[in-house]
């Protein structure tokens, strides 16, 4: 009788996907037990931290593809084979990080009409409404988008390097269901 074998996994390799779902897990928390007025400096904080680690971590795993050969490399199938890391893969994982760091900055703008944020301060109140406004002013801001994008960036790492259609369902899940 055969014991179990635990999987392997190449926890460099996945690094960037790991960082940034770990930075979200991270983030639910600090909603859970941050005091409400520091939480908005701690998320965008956390946040921006994340998608540099998950950056410089996606470089290093580029750099160990040696993209500098003469001979093409195919990359790593990891996680049981459930992604396949090459070439591509990292430059989307590159590219949506980058953009991601520039949608944290776009969320984290407070320069609109004196302090406003771009998001609304409860879930039921209309943009530019007067309800929008008292929100605002009692301190109603929603800081847990911070986290909910970090969800959504996870997935779309997940997405590119999906190497079969079960790990991009995932993926589009991870990506869809925060939006």
């Amino acid at each position: 009788m055969n014991g179990f074998e635990a999987p392997h996994i190449e926890y460099f390799t996945v690094s960037p996907i790991l960082i940034v779902l770990g930075v979200a897990v991270i983030g639910v928390l600090v909603e859970a037990f941050a005091p409400r007025p520091s939480r908005y400096v701690v998320q965008v904080g956390l946040a921006l931290v994340g998608l540099l680690a998950a950056f410089v971590m996606s470089a290093l795993v580029f750099e160990r593809l040696d993209p500098g050969s003469d001979e093409p490399k195919l990359g790593n199938v990891v996680a049981e084979g459930a992604l396949a890391v090459d070439g591509p893969a990292l430059f989307c994982w590159l590219l949506i990080i980058v953009l991601a760091v520039l949608s944290v900055l776009l969320f984290a703008e407070r320069d609109l009409e004196g302090g406003v944020l771009s998001f609304a301060g409860q879930a039921a109140a209309l943009p530019g409404t007067e309800a929008e406004r008292e929100a605002s002013t009692k301190g109603l801001e929603h800081t847990e988008v911070f986290p909910l994008m970090m969800f959504a960036v996870g997935g779309m790492l997940m997405f590119p390097a999906a190497n079969d259609l079960l790990t991009m369902f995932v993926g589009l899940e991870v990506l869809s269901l925060p939006l």
